[in-house]
């Protein structure tokens, strides 16, 4: 027997059991027509033919071929998802599930695959049927428009760092090296063309300021040529073909020690007959020196390198003197001090030099 014929014998049992209802009296007529009625409900909500629509809003619409238009050489520009937002729909749902049938049901989506083609681009929003919740029947819109352009890749951008704040006092950091030094672009054609280097700004506080080697994952912009920053959104950014959002910058982290400049022995010749060495000074007195504590332990004093000839002077002599650096120290604050060499009369050395007794403590 078919479903319609079942259809219309349930139909025409129920009319049967109302006409006897309102004939003859009896509460088990009534429970009678109840039944019917469930049973003809349950017969109606078996039969896959009988359907209702069922309105969907905002329906989330899946986007596939992303990877495949890429390698196809495209890529879209616009933003997909706000042409996606918005999108309704209407399916018709067998009786049975309808309570139970939502839109991810359908499969609602858009193929990105088959682009083969830059510019302006028209996609349809396509579905799925179901053997159990039925199909879509309406998609508002149909189509949305979406904007491609040629997908390209660059290598070798050079990474650059900035560290922006001074060393804690006591403390002294080699220059920024950047890890890695160049990474590859990949994105639209216009704006892969644009980059001009990656740049890494890394504040003074957030170094780990202790001896030995400093590694700082930041996060890093890209530039164009005339130093404007560029939107990274649509960028992919890699290194050995794996997809990077940081840079490690590394440091080296020593100890800092202020030594002073040893200034013995360094005068050579004799001053003008009636003339006098009366005093030597360097400028500056003390130069700050980095490198491993064990290094620094081991002197107090910075030799320099050189000497300053007084012969036949009658006045004060100046001269730029090289320092020593002790083996194994990285870094002196400078390369060079200043000193003097105070040449006086005799008689005046000597007052000066009781005065300067004097006031010895």
């Amino acid at each position: 027997m078919t479903n319609d014929n079942k259809t219309g014998k349930a139909a025409g049992e129920i009319k049967t059991i109302i006409r006897h209802v309102f004939l003859h009296n009896g509460w088990a007529k009534l429970l009678a027509i109840i039944i019917s009625l469930c049973l003809w409900a349950g017969l109606i909500s078996q039969d896959p033919k009988l359907t209702r629509e069922k309105n969907f809003q905002s329906v989330t619409v899946t986007i596939t071929g992303s990877d495949t238009m890429k390698r196809n050489g495209y890529i879209v520009t616009s933003d997909i998802n706000e042409a996606l937002s918005g999108v309704n729909a209407v399916a018709a749902v067998p009786q049975q599930y309808y309570d139970a049938a939502e839109a991810t049901n359908y499969n609602p989506r858009v193929d990105l695959s088959k682009i083969t083609s830059a510019g302006t681009q028209m996609i349809k929003i396509t579905s799925s049927s179901n053997s159990s919740y039925g199909k879509l029947v309406s998609i508002t819109p149909e189509t949305i428009e979406i904007t491609v352009e040629e997908y390209k890749t660059r290598s070798r951008i050079p990474v650059s760092v900035t560290v922006e704040g001074d060393a804690p006092k006591g403390w002294y950091m080699s220059a920024a090296t950047a890890d890695p030094a160049l990474i590859t672009v990949s994105g639209p054609q216009s704006v892969v063309n644009s980059v001009s280097r990656a740049r890494v700004v890394l504040n003074a506080d957030e170094i780990e300021w202790s001896e030995g080697i400093s590694r700082t994952a930041a996060s890093f912009t890209l530039y164009d040529k005339n130093g404007e920053p560029i939107d990274s959104s649509l960028l992919e950014v890699t290194t050995e073909s794996v997809l990077i959002d940081s840079i490690i910058v590394e440091q080296n982290i020593y100890p800092e020690k202020n030594a002073r400049v040893k200034t013995d022995g360094i005068v050579t010749g004799r001053p003008a007959s009636g003339y006098a060495v009366t005093g030597i000074a360097a400028e500056p007195e003390t130069v700050a020196t980095a490198g491993r504590q064990e290094v620094l332990d081991q002197f107090t004093d910075i030799m320099l390198n050189g000497t300053v000839d007084v012969t036949d002077a009658s006045e004060s002599v100046t001269a730029e003197l090289k320092l020593k650096r002790p083996a194994d120290v990285v870094h002196l604050n400078t390369d060079t001090v200043t000193v003097t060499v105070s040449v006086m009369p005799e008689e005046t050395g000597e007052e000066q030099r009781d005065a300067d007794t004097e006031n010895e403590p």
